[in-house]
């Protein structure tokens, strides 16, 4: 019986590490690697889908409930380390924990015995924290002064709030100085 591992994506940006951004199907690349509860080499590749999930199939099963740790790793390509993507798993890997429950069904069909075990997971740890998310920061590099000066005669100063804002949201915010120049 073999059964699927689903890990999280999330993606924050480090102004504002409680705001997700949104992804992209396979933006992120990751693999998992290790050994099964048999000895037999495991190696799958995922990538991310629009929702954050992170699907590792046909994982072999076993007959027995445990436990199983493979190693996590995901490659960031030179395009998104340029962008400012930063992938908190380190280049030697992750080491993923999955506890795994087996359910045994035995059915007697004529004269013969069929027994099916089914796998589910019933936990997941990844370096040592209880959790299926992987988190990467987008480091925001971009920085720049633009002088304004406001006109508004008869309107005292250091009275409004002006934004820059891109398409959906609003990204900074101030108020004039007594000069009626903004540094944004």
């Amino acid at each position: 019986d073999s059964y699927s591992l689903v890990l999280g994506k999330k993606l924050v940006n480090s102004i504002n590490t409680d705001q997700g951004s949104t992804l992209s199907p396979g933006e992120f690349s990751f693999e998992l690697t290790g050994q099964d509860r048999d000895g037999n080499t495991i190696h799958r590749s995922a990538t991310n889908d629009a929702n954050g999930n992170i699907v590792f199939t046909s994982l072999p099963g076993s007959k027995e409930s445990g436990c199983v740790e493979y190693t996590l790793t995901e490659t960031i390509s030179d395009v998104q380390q340029a962008a400012g993507y930063i992938s908190p798993i380190p280049a030697q890997g992750w080491r993923v924990k999955v506890d795994q429950n087996v359910a045994v069904t035995t059915h007697n069909i004529a004269s013969t015995k069929e027994t099916i075990y089914r796998t589910e997971v019933t936990g997941i740890s990844i370096n040592g924290k209880t959790t299926s998310t992987v988190t990467n920061t987008l480091n925001l590099k971009a920085s720049v002064n633009i002088p304004v000066t406001k006109v508004a005669d008869g309107i005292p100063a250091e009275t409004f709030t002006f934004g820059l804002k891109d398409v959906t949201e609003n990204i900074d915010s101030l108020v004039d100085q007594a000069d009626g120049k903004i540094t944004l």
